[in-house]
């Protein structure tokens, strides 16, 4: 790359191509004796073509930071082969000078995403700690990536775009539900060639016919899902669009077993091709209850194992393989948000 031969020795690189690089530096002396140093590594953050800001040191992931026209920053971890399946992701930030703030990054189909308000021109740095599918956990916190507010740190003009137009954020529905996803998907001198639509981790459609990028998720179950769309170019550039947060609430209109005598809550019990699914329905003094545990007893005797049930809007619900004909025993264990503290129906299961 280049040499001094004038003591102090040093040397200054420019335009070095984004990438990871090993660097060493071998000394001469009058004699022609030589000896090399060690190998240091270092990783330059650049464009590399591919509508990523860059690849982390380690090889484990790709990365992308945008901004914008409200402000927002997002952020994508795209994992590549060493970490592939990863389940989890935190990105640490730092905005300016002070300390890395942590956040949990949400999962969208192969990839991890996470947003945020930061002010335009904001000098920032950010690693990532992740889960390693083959075990234990990593991060970059030695290698951490810098982007400046506002900028484009892909090197690229002509990324491809896409927003949901349906459903809306915080929309709700019904179990079984059926959700129409329509689109505005373009590109900036390409063609889109394909709209994927992601609940979370899992792929739920795809749709490849142009203009229009549309999908119907029918059936869906209840519960709390993070939805987005990402589209794909011609030239294999991809982007994903705002998440969206929507909720299949449970059917109550098949009525409930019984309501607690102090009318805390209503409840249900019924079972679904071998599968007993229990649904916790907050009434008026507890309304707000943000968390409840369940407790078995399968058959006559014996002890009362505890189970977290899942947030469903408003309501609770917790399904276990049990075998047809057992009899069954539960109560449950709930926060009580207008009074504060908690309080089970143990006594009366």
């Amino acid at each position: 790359m280049g040499e001094d031969l004038t003591n102090p020795y040093s040397f200054t690189a420019t335009n070095v191509l984004g990438g990871s690089h090993a660097l060493t530096a071998k000394a001469t002396d009058n004699d022609l004796q030589t000896t090399t140093s060690a190998t240091v590594n270092i990783n330059v953050d650049g464009p590399s073509g591919d509508g990523y800001c860059g690849e982390a040191f380690s090889g484990d992931y790709k990365y992308r930071a945008e901004t914008d026209g409200a402000g927002i920053v997002t952020f994508t971890m795209h994992p590549l082969l060493p970490i592939d399946g990863s389940l989890y992701a935190i990105i640490n930030i730092k905005e300016g000078t002070g300390g890395f703030a942590g956040y949990t990054a949400t999962s969208i189909g192969p990839d991890f995403i996470f947003s945020k308000a930061i002010a335009n021109g904001t000098a920032i740095q950010f690693y990532y700690t992740y889960q390693v599918p083959s075990g234990g956990e990593r991060n970059s916190s030695l290698n951490p990536h810098s982007y400046t507010v506002g900028t484009n740190c892909t090197g690229l003009t002509g990324m491809p775009t896409v927003s949901l137009i349906t459903p809306a954020d915080n929309a709700s529905y019904t179990e079984p539900a059926s959700i129409s996803f329509t689109t505005n998907a373009a590109d900036n001198g390409g063609t889109v060639t394909q709209v994927d639509f992601f609940a979370g981790r899992n792929l739920i459609g795809t749709d490849n016919t142009a203009p229009t990028f549309n999908f119907d998720w029918t059936k869906v179950p209840a519960g709390n899902y993070t939805i987005a769309a990402r589209v794909t170019d011609n030239s294999n550039l991809t982007t994903y669009s705002k998440l969206i947060r929507v909720t299949v609430n449970i059917d109550n209109s098949a009525g409930f077993c019984g309501t607690l005598a102090n009318g805390d809550y209503s409840y249900r019990a019924e079972t679904v091709g071998g599968n007993v699914i229990f649904t916790f329905h907050p009434l008026a003094p507890i309304a707000g209850c943000n968390s409840s545990i369940i407790y078995i007893r399968e058959g006559l005797t014996g002890a009362y194992p505890g189970y977290s049930m899942t947030a469903v809007g408003t309501d609770f619900r917790f399904t276990k393989a049990i075998a047809n004909g057992t009899q069954l025993s539960f109560y449950f264990t709930y926060n009580t948000p207008i009074e504060g503290g908690e309080r089970n129906s143990s006594a009366t299961p």
